[in-house]
């Protein structure tokens, strides 16, 4: 797929607990950096959410982001799919994932996510081998428009979602 191709499409995001939708905010670190995370399969947000929790149901609109199909295979002993991306958008790529992932092994900062918006991009969709759901990123939160939520509480009772405010752009 072309890396210019907009995004348009209806995401979920699971959190761990049911929250005021004023206080959706990036995470500061991710497995690709800052940004808000979400996948366009229901279950798999689902198990984000736990027991606990909830799922927002939103429709994202992306201008241009990039096109990730992510792998594991690379010369770095990193177990991260990430890898390859850094080594796209990061020039020292090396020493800067050194840094990142040397303490934890597990997550990029806002570093790899200005690279990618200093490219041009304004989102991540991740494929992976053998899976039909995508990982989406945005960068920016006005081009989240919040649809709905469902606490795991009303999902088990099948109860449909509770319409809520679509989020308000932040600057």
């Amino acid at each position: 797929m072309s890396v210019n191709a907009a995004f348009v499409g209806t995401v979920y995001h699971g959190l761990s607990r049911i929250f005021d939708l004023a206080d959706f905010r990036s995470t500061s670190e991710g497995q690709y950096g800052g940004g808000w995370y979400f996948s366009e399969s229901l279950d798999v947000a689902a198990d984000y959410g736990c027991d606990t929790g909830c799922v927002i149901r939103a429709r994202l609109s992306l201008r241009r982001p990039f096109y990730y199909a992510a792998d594991d295979v690379h010369d770095l002993p990193y177990e991260s799919f990430a890898i390859n991306l850094a080594q796209t958008f990061i020039d020292d790529a090396e020493a800067f994932i050194e840094r990142q992932l040397g303490n934890d092994g597990l997550y990029f900062d806002w570093c790899l996510t200005a690279a990618m918006r200093n490219a041009g991009h304004d989102g991540l969709v991740v494929t992976y081998p053998g899976c039909v759901a995508r990982e989406i990123v945005a960068f920016n939160r006005p081009s989240i428009h919040c649809l709905s939520f469902m606490s795991h509480e009303r999902q088990a009772l099948g109860v449909d979602y509770q319409r809520v405010a679509r989020l308000v752009p932040v600057e």
